[in-house]
């Protein structure tokens, strides 16, 4: 099931690679810290993030999760994201809720997991040669794949390797298709901490629709496991 669903993104990017103006490629470096604490003797967990993406944004998330099983959660957060003055969409910041469920079980030597979320994105920014503040509204729905690998472990700490994809969906008058996430790397685990580095080609569709922006990103991550 989970090579198929693998399958039908790469024809879906195929599609939009033939049907699309591809603009030239841009970098960008993402970097995250992404903490999780866990409540003694509890479902519940409490979720704080921070994203820069220098030259772009910065992005600070709080919020909950609450198990349902060992393999099922359930998160409600809030982030919210302060743009570059150089972006060109003249972007000042965005207010973004959302609720997301994910789901992690074994597929013989592999770690899958799923995840689905809607966010609610209520953005501001500039009009009117830049004299006005406006507010738009754009929900969207995210799916999320990814497959990890263990390799060997090392003084105790377990190194994997990892691919995987994500589709992002506008929800606004019609579901139209916002980009396509496809990474892939390497992590390190131990037991509070796990780093990762990875490459991400991130394709976005343009305003006009008829454009696609193609983004090459290096991606360092912290993840980070608190018990209290």
């Amino acid at each position: 099931m989970d090579a198929r669903i693998l399958s039908l993104c790469l024809m879906l990017q195929i599609f939009r690679a033939t049907s699309q103006e591809v603009l030239p490629p841009q970098n960008q470096l993402w970097v995250s810290y992404l903490s999780e604490t866990s409540i003694a003797s509890s479902k519940i967990s409490v979720n704080a993030d921070l994203l820069e993406v220098p030259g772009a944004f910065l992005m600070a998330t709080a919020g909950g999760s609450y198990s349902l099983s060992s393999n099922f959660k359930l998160t409600a957060a809030y982030a919210q994201l302060w743009f570059s003055k150089e972006n060109p969409q003249k972007n000042i910041v965005e207010f973004r809720p959302y609720l997301q469920m994910t789901s992690k079980y074994k597929w013989r030597k592999f770690d899958v997991l799923h995840r689905l979320r809607y966010e609610a994105r209520w953005t501001e920014h500039l009009v009117n040669d830049e004299q006005k503040i406006a507010t738009t509204f754009k929900g969207r729905v995210r799916y999320f794949l990814q497959l990890k690998y263990p390799l060997f472990d090392i003084y105790h700490q377990k190194i994997y390797a990892f691919t995987a994809n994500e589709v992002l969906f506008h929800l606004t008058k019609s579901i139209s298709l916002d980009q396509e996430r496809w990474s892939g790397g390497i992590g390190i685990q131990s037991r509070d901490l796990t780093i990762q580095l990875a490459y991400m080609y991130r394709d976005k569709m343009n305003v006009s629709d008829t454009q696609n922006q193609v983004y090459n990103t290096v991606c360092v991550t912290l993840f980070h496991h608190i018990k209290i």
